[in-house]
């Protein structure tokens, strides 16, 4: 964890290779796909990318949970292009998912949160969440759709929360999901500003809900999903105290649960989701069969939201009993992080095989040839030591060095350089052979 806190600042290179390929993947459509699905498609990809930025947090149980798993992850990628929704865990009470030796843990949390720019007078839409405006949204006949909001406003940092990047960027924080692994199929809160707070989803809020809290926070409103369905016919029954929220909640009396944040769901049918019907389908890479030639086809996230007939109730019914990640998207798409791993072990992998302990080694078991060494030493040697090895102003006696030092000794010397002498790295492996063979016996005392 301390070396990762900085890791990437340090590392000038490939990172910024991996950013650019994923920006372009979610710039791109599969050939062959139709304007309107590709459009839908792209929307999906950046995932609220038009009103601002997507930031999702791990707690330390999560990240140290992924990486003790590592192994595990990576060994199930093809296990991935062959498993179908009906597949069953092979131990349903102790573990659910394929691509984990065992579930998360309690302390298990993730967070994302969508900020929205906040400089040169932008504004933010604004969504409302009564009965009339839901009506609107995901009432009988609508396209389940949050568009683009009822209004637009420029909310001041006490209204919202506000914060200032270091290079001068002010960003408002409009949406947040938080997921933690108390319950087995975690539990799911979902926060969206409203400029409206103390109404519909925020009018049941305790009286001292935003003491000990910035008072920033009471302009959130909030829903929680714990379950794919309350199968309550009526959840309005229940507020009969609070008739903003009991109108709200008639507007859907399927006995699904619903919680959707219009910041962070977008396109057809999201408006109607919740948050545990998308994310069963965390980790997956295929599901139906559609073109029935015996193969499964790729996943598309954005059916779950649009195909009544293959994920009924815009996906918020339940479909699945194994759990590939374990209801994490972000270890297959988003993050990707079983890819950030994935990398990251081939890196470290390339770095252990180029150390200079590592290179020894392998020069030490390399044949080398006094002759090509002899023309070796006059090129990179001699300027330094004298044409003969014996030493100058700048450089000691190879004739005093060498039979001091083992052949270990003296080729690791030769990679890493010592006090004024630079490190030979750069040199072949083979001309590096070369040279150990001519400065042992150029510089080795002759038995008497």
């Amino acid at each position: 964890f301390r070396w990762n806190d900085s890791a990437i600042d340090r590392s000038k290179r490939w990172p910024l290779e991996r950013f650019i390929k994923h920006v372009e993947q979610l710039a791109e459509c599969p050939e062959g796909l139709e304007p309107d699905a590709c459009a839908r498609t792209l929307q999906s990809n950046f995932s609220g990318g038009s009103a601002g930025n997507v930031r999702i947090t791990y707690s330390p149980g999560t990240i140290r949970h992924l990486l003790k798993n590592y192994a595990a992850q990576l060994d199930c990628l093809d296990q991935l292009n062959t498993l179908p929704l009906t597949a069953n865990p092979r131990d349903p009470d102790k573990n659910f998912s394929v691509c984990l030796a065992e579930e998360f843990p309690a302390d298990a949390v993730l967070i994302k949160a969508q900020w929205a720019r906040a400089d040169f007078g932008r504004k933010i839409p604004v969504y409302d969440t009564d009965a009339n405006a839901l009506a609107r949204v995901i009432g009988d006949g609508t396209s389940g759709n949050w568009a683009a909001g009822d209004r637009e406003l420029d909310p001041a940092p006490d209204e919202i929360l506000t914060i200032r990047t270091r290079n001068g960027d002010q960003y408002r924080l409009v949406g947040l999901h938080i997921m933690t692994k108390e319950l087995r199929h975690w539990i799911w809160v979902t926060m969206w500003w409203s400029d409206k707070p103390k109404v519909d989803f925020g009018a049941d809020r305790p009286e001292n809900f935003a003491r000990g809290l910035d008072p920033v926070w009471a302009n959130y409103k909030m829903a929680v999903t714990v379950d794919y369905a309350e199968n309550d016919p009526d959840p309005g029954q229940w507020f009969e105290d609070v008739p903003t929220l009991k109108a709200a909640l008639e507007i859907q009396q399927d006995g699904a649960t619903w919680a959707s944040n219009p910041y962070i769901e977008h396109g057809r049918g999201n408006a109607r989701t919740n948050c545990i019907g998308c994310h069963q389908h965390g980790g997956s890479t295929v599901a139906f069969d559609l073109d029935e030639d015996g193969v499964l086809d790729a996943f598309k996230p954005e059916l779950i939201l649009e195909n009544e007939t293959l994920y009924p109730s815009n996906g918020r019914t339940q479909q699945r009993t194994i759990f590939p990640a374990d209801y994490l998207w972000s270890t297959q798409r988003v993050d990707n992080l079983r890819q950030v791993m994935l990398s990251e072990v081939n890196h470290f992998n390339a770095t252990d095989q180029n150390t200079a302990e590592a290179r020894r080694d392998d020069i030490l078991a390399q044949a080398g040839f006094e002759e090509q060494g002899t023309e070796t030493f006059a090129n990179h040697c001699t300027s330094c030591h004298g044409t003969d090895g014996l030493g100058t102003a700048t450089a000691p006696s190879l004739g005093d060095r060498v039979p001091k030092l083992t052949d270990a000794e003296m080729v690791l010397t030769l990679l890493t350089g010592k006090d004024r002498m630079p490190a030979w790295d750069y040199l072949s492996d083979q001309e590096l052979a070369d040279l150990r063979i001519y400065l042992r016996k150029a510089f080795e005392p002759v038995a008497q």
